[in-house]
């Protein structure tokens, strides 16, 4: 996670204090994940930021310290809980060309800001959404994951592109359980 401090500016917003998700790995522990038949879980750190519609303008730092990201024989399942924010599920499903399968929110209860709610939360579809990851490890089983989701929803339609409420996440995790062998 970066947190500039430097007085950089994003849309003519500054970055102080915004944590920016990214994610990478050696690449020669790189595992391809359409290699690993086992399921396997992953546990670590959900985190980013939420931003609100350009109109209203802010930021909102998230993160949960218990996500989960599980792979298994075709899919991905990611999984965070946010105490400021949604709960948020997404499914990858990589054996059909790397297409999102589905993108859940629910809760939200403790939202302080309502500039920072979704309009919909419900069958919100995977349009505007996109996920990557990657898994490393030794001898070819995965001990480590990273993955990046971002998902864009117009809470006003009327203001276009100014009406989005944008979500950046990156995940960090070690593997809870072995590949069997």
């Amino acid at each position: 996670m970066i947190t500039p401090s430097d007085g950089s500016t994003y849309n003519g917003q500054p970055l102080d204090n915004v944590a920016i998700p990214y994610a990478g790995g050696y690449m020669v522990k790189n595992i391809d994940k359409t290699t690993v038949t086992d399921s396997i879980t992953f546990k670590g750190t959900a985190a980013g930021m939420v931003e609100a519609p350009n109109s209203v303008g802010g930021r909102m730092n998230i993160r949960d310290d218990n996500a989960t990201l599980v792979l298994a024989s075709g899919s991905e399942t990611l999984s965070a809980k946010f105490d400021n924010w949604y709960n948020v599920t997404v499914v990858n499903n990589f054996n059909y060309g790397n297409r999102i399968g589905s993108v859940t929110f629910d809760g939200g209860d403790n939202i302080s800001d309502d500039k920072f709610k979704l309009a919909q939360t419900e069958n919100v579809g995977t349009q505007g959404a996109y996920f990557e990851s990657g898994y490393f490890g030794d001898d070819g089983k995965p001990s480590e994951a990273v993955a990046l989701f971002q998902y864009q929803q117009n809470v006003n339609p009327s203001e276009r592109d100014n009406g989005n409420v944008n979500l950046f996440m990156g995940f960090g995790g070690k593997t809870q359980q072995q590949p069997q062998q």
